[in-house]
């Protein structure tokens, strides 16, 4: 933000966000043709498939815009056909409440028995519809290491058996902070009794 100060002025009103505020980004990032949303209801970029982070910057100043861009999924329905728990009830259109990465990052209820068999060997998050798209198979990658994909086998033993203090310690600095505890190890739980 400071080089747009430094382009724009110093009385330019502008707020930064990244999932800090109840943004559409999706929708926006769309509009501004960074993509188009994907029938696995993500925003889609022909470059860098669905493997991307979304921050915004609100501004008043008057910025040129890009068209958006055409629709690229065509008649592609591996996303759909690869959820396990068929949250993607149809093209584009995502039911949270059975979609395994918002049951296992974001609710804060327990997980329903009907999607715990369906699990497989996810304690956190599921992505299996981004793995499906034809767009995040040969995705380029960020230059900047902190954007790279980073997939983490946790042992389920170790996990069951940490305290918050030793929790905290072990994964200080990591995302699984914001999932916390209680949650990894309620899905740490019912991925053990899965096959």
């Amino acid at each position: 933000m400071d080089e747009i100060r430094l382009l724009a002025g110093p009385s330019v009103r502008m707020r930064a966000f990244v999932d800090t505020a109840p943004v559409l980004e999706k929708c926006l990032a769309a509009r501004a043709g960074l993509g188009w949303i994907g029938k696995n209801s993500l925003l889609l970029h022909p470059q860098f498939g669905s493997w991307l982070v979304l921050g915004e910057i609100i501004t008043d100043l008057e910025l040129s815009c890009d068209s958006p861009l055409a629709d690229g999924c065509g008649k592609c329905t591996r996303c759909l056909e690869k959820c396990p728990t068929a949250a993607l009830v149809q093209p584009c259109c995502l039911d949270a409440r059975r979609c395994l990465s918002y049951l296992t990052l974001e609710s804060k209820k327990p997980i329903p028995a009907e999607f715990a068999g369906r699990m497989n060997q996810f304690i956190l998050g599921c992505d299996l519809c981004q793995d499906a798209c034809p767009y995040n198979q040969n995705p380029r990658l960020p230059e900047r290491s902190a954007f790279q994909p980073c997939r983490q086998a946790l042992n389920l033993d170790e996990l069951l058996s940490l305290d918050e203090t030793a929790f905290q310690e072990t994964f200080a600095g990591s995302s699984l902070l914001h999932a916390g505890l209680t949650r990894l190890q309620q899905s740490a739980r019912l991925v053990r009794h899965n096959p």
